[in-house]
């Protein structure tokens, strides 16, 4: 019997952080709490999406914007499909239980933020990224598997990737203006590179179908939901 796993980068982070939840979450649908969800970031990605999209004609980036390798992915109407998680980049794939080898489908689905395509036709994934002040790194240990699917679907989909993805963080300086027409903050960013591997992302893959098809794993000492749990003997 084939069972049927669903994935997304979001999903894959609770993975890496702690599989006792990531099992939970997908077998009990029994998921991490939200907590109130900031709109800030999602008001920001929307004016850096109608700022994009000035230079979404194949020129040249603006200059602070030089360290990315690329210009933008000029197709709109498709890359606003490929931003709503709904109508975003999807596949199936079946990987094999490790223990048996049965199969088991995997859809794996994801919303990007922007596109860069290189001069050479290949295409790098861009996140944007909101902080409240200046990242100390690149935050690939909370990010590498996010962009290391959306270079996954987009190789799934035929469009070649550059083996680079970029982070672009934002995060509030000072305040420059204030008068009866609004307030005015000066935001600074900082640009990281980073390396996409589909091996290594294949390997999350098939990492999620060992945790999901096999039995509960030990909770996680250092995990503060599966201390919840179990204090409170949750299942």
């Amino acid at each position: 019997m084939i069972k049927s796993i669903q994935v997304s980068p979001s999903k894959l982070s609770v993975l890496n952080d702690c599989p006792t939840c990531f099992w939970y979450a997908e077998n009990y649908k029994c998921a991490r709490p939200r907590g109130i969800f900031p709109t800030l970031p999602g008001g920001i990605d929307r004016v850096l999406k109608i700022f994009s999209d000035k230079y979404r004609n194949g020129q040249a980036l603006p200059e602070q914007f030089k360290e990315l390798n690329g210009t933008f992915f000029t197709d709109t109407e498709l890359l606003r499909k490929w931003q709503n998680w709904r109508s975003g980049l999807r596949v199936k794939i079946a990987f094999a239980r490790t223990d048996d080898g049965t199969p088991v489908d995997v859809s794996i689905y994801g919303a990007l933020d922007d596109l860069l395509v290189t001069k050479d036709g290949a295409y790098s994934p861009l996140d944007f990224k909101t902080k409240g002040s200046e990242p100390k790194t690149s935050g690939e240990e909370y990010y590498q598997t996010q962009l290391d699917a959306y270079a996954y679907l987009l190789e799934k989909h035929g469009y070649k990737t550059s083996g680079e993805a970029f982070l672009v963080y934002f995060w509030p300086a000072a305040v420059v203006d204030f008068n009866d027409a609004g307030i005015h903050f000066d935001f600074q960013f900082k640009t990281y590179k980073l390396t996409t591997s589909i091996p290594r992302f294949e390997a999350t893959l098939q990492r999620a179908v060992d945790v999901l098809t096999g039995p509960k794993p030990e909770p996680n000492v250092n995990c503060e939901y599966c201390t919840y749990r179990e204090f409170n003997h949750v299942r």
